[in-house]
């Protein structure tokens, strides 16, 4: 039992540290755009749907969510939907590898070697999902300890700096942008999803440490917005890197946002490496006997091809990241797993109306 609550904390921390990526990278300048000044409240209204759409994913991903999509769907169509969530998962490894190497490029000042650090990054994501899925877990959970109080101390580093009119006054008329931004922020948060395909899935669906994230992720954005305004954040290609500047540390502003860069190479070697175990997983269930280091080997390879040529411009990765991959994780990440859950109660609930029926008989 202390092994299992290990492994599921394990798993958490490492998924934490994976929405990590695009949730300091993501968020600012989305909840910017579409929720205005109100948007670092996105995050804490997403928790009404991400909390039982984590439960839902806990409780349907006990032996690994791929696995369950056989069960409910049957061969043909479990195995075309798994198929779905693996093609999503290299387009998304390979808008994030891109937006990687462009953070890297842009904090060095450097305008060549992309493609030496995109090279770097699809083959360390790579190492790290070759060995077991524990190995990963345990390494994901090392970055989520690094990253985490890292975040916090910036936050604190820049409280002081905040103006409150960047933040208030909120209107009725600001609602409904909150709220659209809240479901865009909903999107980003879903990218956890992959988790689930992971075996021993109880750790997605945590409710104490979702809660806790959120917030985390709210002070992040009351701090962008509330240190540069709304108008500003979104224009920004990278927010949180900008940031770096009012940490306070007078003439070291270079410095600060090297640092800050170097630090979530590890959140986006996290999430590369959450994508690649998730499909080596999947890809066992959709072919049963396959090798799962060459999986993970042609994983890294399109993610590598992907980033360079589908995402060479850096304008359309941050563009996928914006619109298109909120909206299809939130297809992905609560859309299916509800259907299914349903489709589940509902298969119950006619073995238990076929059971009763025996029972009458006899």
């Amino acid at each position: 039992m202390e092994q299992e609550k290990m492994a599921s904390g394990q798993l958490h921390a490492a998924v934490w540290a994976a929405v990590l990526a695009p949730g300091v990278s993501v968020l600012p300048g989305l909840c910017a755009g579409r929720a205005g000044a109100g948007g670092w409240l996105a995050p804490l209204i997403a928790l009404s749907v991400l909390v039982p759409a984590g439960r839902v994913l806990a409780g349907l991903s006990r032996a690994g969510l791929a696995r369950r999509f056989l069960d409910l769907l049957g061969g043909v169509w479990g195995r075309v939907l798994t198929i779905i969530y693996i093609m999503w998962a290299l387009l998304l490894g390979s808008a994030r590898l891109r937006m990687s190497g462009q953070r890297i490029i842009f904090a060095g000042r450097q305008e060549t070697g992309l493609w030496f650090f995109l090279v770097v990054l699809a083959v360390t994501a790579g190492w790290l999902a070759l060995g077991k899925v524990g190995v990963f877990l345990r390494t994901g959970a090392v970055f989520s300890g690094v990253l985490t109080p890292a975040l916090a101390v910036v936050i604190l580093l820049t409280a002081a700096q905040v103006k409150k009119e960047n933040l208030f006054p909120l209107w009725i008329e600001d609602v409904p942008g909150i709220l659209w931004g809240s479901v865009f922020a909903l999107g980003v948060l879903c990218y956890g999803v992959y988790g689930a395909f992971l075996d021993n899935g109880d750790g997605v669906g945590r409710t104490g440490k979702v809660v806790g994230g959120c917030v985390l992720l709210a002070a992040l954005l009351a701090s962008v917005l509330g240190n540069m305004g709304a108008e500003l954040s979104q224009r920004l290609a990278d927010p949180f890197l900008t940031l770096g500047k009012y940490v306070g540390v007078e003439g070291a502003f270079q410095r600060v946002e090297s640092l800050v860069a170097a630090l979530w190479v590890l959140g986006d070697l996290a999430l590369l490496g959450l994508l690649l175990s998730a499909c080596r997983c999947m890809a066992a269930v959709v072919v049963p006997g396959w090798n799962g280091k060459w999986v993970v080997l042609g994983g890294a390879a399109a993610l590598l091809l992907g980033s360079g040529v589908l995402f060479r411009d850096a304008v359309l990765a941050r563009r996928f990241e914006y619109e298109l991959a909120p909206l299809g994780n939130l297809a992905l990440g609560v859309g299916v797993p509800v259907l299914l859950l349903l489709l589940d109660r509902k298969k119950n609930n006619g073995i238990s109306c076929a059971c009763g029926d025996e029972k009458k008989q006899m």
